[in-house]
């Protein structure tokens, strides 16, 4: 048990320390009887209690019952008290310790801070630095730990928490935490990179990223804004645009993704045209804009991907919707997009962006995609499911989209037939990569119900999904009844399948057209007090 300290002063100290300190306590005496009388060995001390006790409840001419329920409360609660007290004060002294290691790191780091911007010491002010945030996503910030060559800053050196010179960092070694100083000159701006590394599992990520400089350096915000995308438009030059796409973060920095390659055939839309117009445009140093609208399933987003796998002269970059939930982030992104300069733009469902009506985020993105100051040398290509939910400003002015481009579903049997084929091909691995099983030929396929699909407008992914999957699962279903094989199924079987995935669809369709499950009648029943939902009476309605 540690040593318990004399305190004259006993404002501003916890009840334990009352309990402990205070010789007015009726228990200070005892506690510090037996602290003297067996020293600090805890262990000890609580067996001697405890036999003690017993020995006295073991007593036969302790028949008092009263007194025998003291003694078995006392043989609980003094090695509790006991335990308690040696808890409480170990706890203050880590708390103390905590204190005080952290007063020796911010020491150290502040004498860090002083040597490497060759300041001296002022006694008047003690802390003469000033800090801004320079996070950046870790791909960034691991790129610049391996000290490149950049256009916009000069990496001088690394140094760790101790001050100490470091020529290279493995950062796939870091233990736990590791914080690293690096020296970093913009023009005549020196300033102090403070990085600290948290190690999780096999995994290390960036749990801080700040600049640190003179305090009289203190307006210097729109100079590290620039700086920031300065960084990050060198460490996208560093990438291969014909293997990479770009996607912004959560930082507002941005992370690199691998090209996908798109399997679906592109039937209803032209894309290599489209991507010799973009490349027209981006060697002129021009922005154009380009609107792909249609119902949901029309192929649009694969279109979008296409083209984001075939651009590869140029870096592509995805917007999504948290990238435009405020005016800040919509002015940063383009800012970023403007200092990289001739790149793509996908922005996938605008309808579902809240720009129904004109607010100041919609009147925010017209203004940066209308290029009032002439510098914006980018495609934008945007999807819209919903016209009615994007307002009107946005599609109708003349010069805002160059082009407002219709995607529709199929319209002639052969494009009907390659979306079958492509669907066909994804998933014959799946249910049956050994088998001869193949996708008939148009001509072999069921007429009629290719024109059926025609007629209800069937889009590519209702031909993908609702049709062609449920072709496959219910083949499975008759194989694995009837003992068949996949080879066995010829056209006949197929074009089978092929009328009863349709016919199921198209029922489909017209229940949730006819009911509206937006009204609801809600009726109570006096009788038994249960209340019950009724859904009106569903009426065929034209698909």
């Amino acid at each position: 048990m540690p040593r318990i300290q004399e305190s004259p002063k006993l404002e501003n100290i916890g009840y334990g320390d009352l309990l402990l300190l205070d010789k007015k306590n009726k228990f200070y005496h005892f506690f510090e009887f037996i602290r003297r009388a067996y020293g600090s060995d805890i262990e000890k001390i609580l067996k001697t209690i405890n036999s003690v006790l017993l020995l006295g409840l073991s007593l036969k001419f302790v028949k008092n019952k009263l007194l025998r329920t003291i003694l078995k409360i006392a043989q609980a609660a003094i090695p509790a008290s006991m335990l308690g007290t040696e808890f409480y004060f170990k706890f203050k002294n880590y708390l103390k310790e905590i204190k005080e290691e952290k007063s020796s790191m911010y020491d150290r780091s502040m004498a860090i801070f002083f040597k490497m911007l060759g300041i001296e010491k002022d006694e008047k002010e003690p802390n003469p630095f000033h800090k801004y945030d320079l996070r950046l996503n870790t791909e960034i910030i691991f790129w610049i730990l391996s000290k490149p060559k950049t256009s916009t800053i000069k990496i001088i050196n690394f140094f760790d928490s101790e001050g100490k010179e470091i020529k290279t960092i493995d950062i796939e070694n870091v233990e736990t935490v590791k914080s690293i100083h690096i020296l970093v000159e913009h023009g005549n701006l020196k300033f102090i990179w403070f990085i600290r590394l948290r190690s999780l599992g096999t995994s290390v990520f960036v749990e801080e990223a700040i600049a640190i400089l003179k305090a009289e350096d203190i307006e210097r915000d729109d100079l590290f804004k620039k700086i920031r995308k300065e960084i990050i438009r060198d460490f996208i030059l560093t990438l291969d645009c014909k293997k990479n796409i770009l996607k912004f973060d959560s930082l507002g920095s941005i992370k690199p993704y691998p090209r996908i390659k798109v399997v679906e055939k592109i039937n209803q839309f032209n894309v290599k045209k489209l991507l010799t117009e973009i490349n027209n445009v981006l060697k002129l140093g021009r922005r154009r804009a380009y609107a792909l609208v249609g119902r949901q399933g029309t192929g649009k987003s694969s279109i979008l991907r296409k083209i984001g796998e075939q651009a590869t002269n140029h870096m592509v970059i995805y917007i999504s919707p948290e990238d435009f939930n405020s005016t800040y982030k919509i002015k940063d992104r383009f800012e970023l997009i403007r200092i990289l300069g001739k790149c793509i733009i996908m922005i996938e469902d605008l309808d579902g962006y809240d720009f129904e009506e004109k607010n100041d985020r919609a009147t925010t993105f017209l203004n940066e995609i209308d290029d009032v100051n002439d510098d914006l040398n980018a495609v934008i290509i945007v999807t819209i499911n919903e016209t009615n939910k994007v307002h009107k400003s946005i599609i109708d002015r003349p010069g805002r989209f160059d082009r407002v481009i219709e995607i529709g579903p199929p319209k002639t049997n052969q494009q009907l037939h390659e979306v079958f084929s492509s669907k066909f091909n994804k998933l014959k691995p799946i249910y049956c990569p050994q088998s001869r099983f193949k996708l008939p030929d148009l001509k072999e396929m069921n007429f009629k119900l290719i024109e059926k699909c025609i007629l209800e407008k069937f889009t590519q992914a209702e031909i993908s999904n609702a049709i062609m999957e449920q072709i496959f699962l219910d083949s499975k279903e008759i194989i694995e009844k009837n003992g068949r094989t996949w080879n066995n199924l010829d056209k006949d079987f197929f074009n089978e399948r092929f009328k009863q995935a349709v016919d199921t669809h198209i029922e489909t369709k017209r229940a949730i057209a006819s009911a509206d499950f937006s009204q609801k009648e809600i009726r109570y029943n006096k009788d038994d007090e249960s209340v019950s939902e009724c859904v009106p009476t569903a009426t065929h309605c034209p698909v």
